[in-house]
């Protein structure tokens, strides 16, 4: 009976979905009182095709007229002269990432042609921004979150602009207000890149907090009663009515015009608007639609049920009509001004209808319809998006089905790199979740790894929230018994306390993780418990414990390419940190080893992670063996791909260790800008791994600039900040650099305890002399 699929028709809830298409206009409608805003919008157009591209706003309540409005001006433009095309946001797509750039690339018939395309990379892109479900794309693997997004806007920006060179465009869009967040970003860069374009943007919206995307905002004003009055004369539902009668229908409409237009159809029966039609507009509709034959009534509630547009498909085997019912019936609705029908199915004339039509279904018959919706797009070959099924079973009252789909939905996003749908949707599925059922346990700790997975790409490594998902996720693992739940949350837990500088915890999570993975005997996972063992021993000083693990990460490095850049950026990882204990050992044949390997590591996949965190980590390796230039090589170069790819961790350190580098015998307030700016860019990441060397190697900048005073606070801050966070392995060159601000304040005793506690840190950590010798312009 089905004749095509429907499965990518997002039906969303009640709340979002207050709203549908934009209203159509009733048949024989005069449209009347919006001549200035049809003026300014001609003038507007003549200006954008004249190459000078235009935005602007219409502005107005539901019901107002801003979609007629639309409808008036787009059928004066000369169609020879120019091409429109009209996008629509619908509540059912505000969680549904780049909605309003699917459709306005598919609407303006941007394609491979174009000529936007440098290379298969952005063919990729061009295939995940157009395809609502997209295949597995392995050119994207490589890239960044931020490059991904970064280089699609620009693709979009790109294509619609070929699109309008060739031929003067309107582009409209429906109802901005539901625009999903997502592709607000893409259309601010279009409107940055509006100049010189023949191209009208025309967006209407209902009056939000958020900022206009331009200042060009037409607010639509209700209608005045001389204009009221020609609209009701020019309907035929109202020939009968006389002049008292329509005065009280105007009056009970407060001058909407869709408000006015209900009550017409609502007085179509011959009853006295005086005393017989429903005084609110919500009461009218609710009695027309109750004037509705019983099936024809059935029909309008499977259709709000639904969503619009809701394919006929779709509502024909929900109800087991045959196509000449559902023919009569949809005409007996789009008649009574209830319905429009395309292409993609039934429309509500106006989001009231739709509202009004969903509330009036008991609770019991719209929980039945969701769920035999659910069933009959389940049965279809190509299933929707997970978030619509799991919206029908939610609403079906079935919620261990819907928050198995809210989890699917969730991960789902985050593979789209949606980072705020996925935390919108993992949040969802949580919100259901009733502790006393069986496998709650289960289903919340599967929700808990994709909110604190979601979290980390929005809110950053060490966010406090990040580690609360990933901490219940572990508790939850516990009781579920599942060991890959446990080791996913302990990864997690590792990297989010080694960023938020909690070292005895992450140790405690590397640890706990290579145990684990000796079990499973999974060398990738024993390389990361290595490997994350290793760096913590590191920053707390324990150079032997850590060379030991590092080695032992190190010897699981295969031959072959990882098969993810997860690995690959675990393997650098290891080795660079490798480097960096030999470098403190002043073993430099190993060290240099390990630098050449680690950059071919980052090379085996193309993968510009990998690259910054070799040249970060290997930056700082050489820093500790006192090449100055290698040191600044390797920084300026991580501070080019930080910079390209948006990496603010990797960038705030190439920045201070390029500082350090230039302050070696150079400008001092050139290097001081730089050590300052990397430092607060680092801070913003939310980490506080690094930042205590980050403090020493500012004192140490202070100290060659002859600023004692700051460079004194700042070696009070660096101990701070080791002593509260066990990061420490910078703590014996800063006590070097401290026993020098001494000697040049004239406090010999302060020098010598320096110096003493210099000398015993050294002893203990068997440190290399090349870590500890400051600058002859320090000495």
């Amino acid at each position: 009976m089905r004749a095509r699929s429907w499965g990518h028709h997002l039906l969303a809830a009640p709340e979002e979905r207050t709203g549908t298409r934009a209203a159509r206009p009733t048949p024989g409608a005069l449209f009347v009182g919006r001549e200035r805003e049809l003026a300014f919008l001609s003038a507007s157009t003549e200006a954008a095709f004249d190459g000078a591209g235009q935005v602007a706003v219409l502005s107005g309540p539901a019901g107002i007229g801003k979609s007629r409005l639309v409808r008036e001006f787009l059928a004066r433009i000369n169609r020879k002269r120019a091409r429109t095309h009209v996008v629509h946001c619908l509540p059912r797509t505000t969680n549904t990432p780049l909605a309003l750039v699917r459709q306005t690339l598919l609407a303006v018939g941007a394609n491979q042609s174009g000529g936007a395309f440098a290379d298969s990379i952005d063919r990729a892109l061009y295939l995940r921004l157009t395809d609502p479900a997209p295949p597995p794309l392995p050119e994207l693997e490589t890239l960044s979150e931020h490059m991904i997004r970064k280089r699609s806007r620009s693709i979009f920006v790109e294509l619609v602009m070929v699109a309008c060179r060739s031929e003067p465009m309107v582009l409209v869009v429906e109802d901005a207000h539901w625009m999903d967040p997502g592709s607000r970003s893409y259309l601010d860069k279009l409107i940055k890149g509006i100049d010189g374009l023949p191209l009208l943007l025309l967006l209407t919206t209902r009056p939000t907090e958020q900022a206009p995307v331009t200042d060009a905002v037409l607010n639509l004003p209700p209608l005045g009663q001389r204009d009221c009055m020609m609209l009701l004369g020019s309907l035929a539902e109202t020939r009968k009515l006389d002049g008292a009668a329509m005065e009280t229908l105007v009056e009970r409409s407060a001058d909407n015009p869709f408000f006015l237009e209900e009550l017409a159809y609502a007085s179509k029966s011959g009853n006295d608007p005086a005393t017989d039609v429903p005084g609110s507009v919500q009461a009218v509709i609710e009695s027309r639609i109750a004037g509705l034959a019983p099936q024809v009534r059935a029909l309008l509630y499977a259709i709000a049920v639904i969503g619009t547009p809701a394919p006929t498909p779709l509502f024909s085997a929900l109800l087991k009509l045959d196509p000449g019912a559902v023919e009569s019936r949809l005409k007996q609705l789009t008649t009574a001004g209830f319905l429009t029908v395309d292409e993609d199915g039934a429309t509500f004339r106006h989001m009231l209808l739709h509202e009004t039509a969903y509330a009036m279904l008991s609770p019991d018959d719209r929980a039945n319809l969701h769920g035999e919706v659910a069933l009959l797009l389940e049965a279809e070959h190509e299933l929707p998006l997970p978030e619509i099924l799991a919206w029908h079973w939610q609403e079906a009252g079935e919620k261990d089905r819907a928050i198995g789909y809210w989890t699917k939905a969730s991960n789902a996003a985050l593979y789209r790199a949606a980072g705020r749908a996925a935390i919108s949707f993992a949040q969802k599925g949580l919100d259901l979740i009733e502790p006393t059922r069986p496998d709650s346990a289960r289903q919340e700790q599967n929700l808990q790894l994709s909110l604190a997975a979601a979290l980390m790409t929005r809110l950053g490594y060490g966010a406090d929230e990040v580690g609360q998902a990933y901490y219940r996720a572990h508790d939850l693992s516990a009781q579920t018994g599942s060991m890959k739940a446990r080791l996913r949350s302990l990864l997690g837990l590792w990297v989010h306390t080694w960023v938020a500088g909690r070292l005895p915890e992450s140790l405690s999570h590397g640890r706990a993780l290579l145990e684990l993975a000796e079990k499973v005997d999974d060398p990738a996972l024993r390389l990361q418990g290595h490997g994350g063992i290793g760096s913590v021993l590191l920053h707390s000083g324990g150079l032997d414990g850590a060379r030991q693990h590092l080695e032992a990460g190190v010897a699981l490095v295969g031959d072959a390419p990882p098969d993810t850049v997860s690995v690959q950026n675990a393997e650098v990882t290891c080795v660079a940190y490798s480097a960096w204990v030999a470098a403190l050992q002043g073993r430099t044949s190993a060290m240099h080893e390990h630098v050449a390997h680690c950059a071919a590591l980052s090379e085996r996949i193309a993968n510009p992670f990998s690259v910054a965190i070799y040249q970060s980590l290997c930056s700082d390796v050489l820093m500790c063996a006192g090449d100055v230039d290698g040191c600044a090589s390797l920084a300026e170069k991580a501070i080019e791909v930080s910079k390209a790819q948006r990496y603010p961790f990797w960038l705030g350190t190439g920045l201070v260790l390029y500082g350090w580098a230039l302050s070696q015998g150079g400008p001092t307030a050139r290097a001081l800008e730089l050590v300052e700016e990397g430092m607060a860019g680092f801070a913003s990441t939310g980490a506080r791994v690094q930042r205590a060397n980050w403090f020493g190697v500012h004192a140490e900048v202070l100290l060659i600039a002859e600023r004692l005073p700051e460079s004194a606070e700042a070696v009070a801050n660096a101990i701070d900040y080791a002593e509260a966070t066990g990061d420490s392995w910078y703590l014996p060159r800063v006590h070097a650099v401290a026993s020098r601000l001494q000697e040049r304040l004239g406090d010999e005793r302060a020098a010598g305890f320096r110096a003493a506690e210099l000398q015993r840190m050294a002893h203990e950590r068997r440190l290399a002399a090349s870590f500890l010798t400051l600058a002859d312009s320090v000495a």
